[in-house]
């Protein structure tokens, strides 16, 4: 029963997936990218792992990225400002990411208030 209420009086499935897998990958990489050197040691394969450093930064930014953009344009059509500060948010996180201040704080947060913010604007 709940998840017909939650369903049908919450955010639409398909945005909130779009939106938050590829920011749930940001998270867990920005996460991971900093033990990539003891988990190949110890020969735990994830992700951060397979990608490498360098390629998971750039995934990660990217991953960061493209939730940002599905929550921009899905609050445009409600509340313009707010849809700039997602953008803003993601980008300066994303750039962050790729000019070396790797850190999960960063892609944390900048996460956080993107979800905030569009929950905040939403018009459904």
């Amino acid at each position: 029963m709940w998840v017909r209420e939650t369903v049908s009086f919450g955010p639409p499935i398909a945005l909130t997936v779009l939106a938050g897998a590829p920011l749930a990958v940001a998270i867990h990489l920005a996460d991971a990218l900093e033990d990539v050197a003891v988990d190949a040691r110890a020969g735990v394969r994830t992700l951060a792992v397979t990608l490498g450093p360098v390629r998971g930064i750039r995934v990660c930014a990217a991953a960061l990225l493209l939730g940002t953009v599905v929550l921009a344009a899905s609050t445009a059509r409600v509340e313009t400002v707010m849809a700039l500060l997602v953008l803003l948010c993601g980008a300066g996180a994303s750039v962050a990411l790729v000019s070396g201040m790797v850190s999960r704080w960063i892609v944390a947060v900048a996460a956080g208030v993107e979800v905030v913010a569009w929950l905040a604007s939403a018009g459904w």
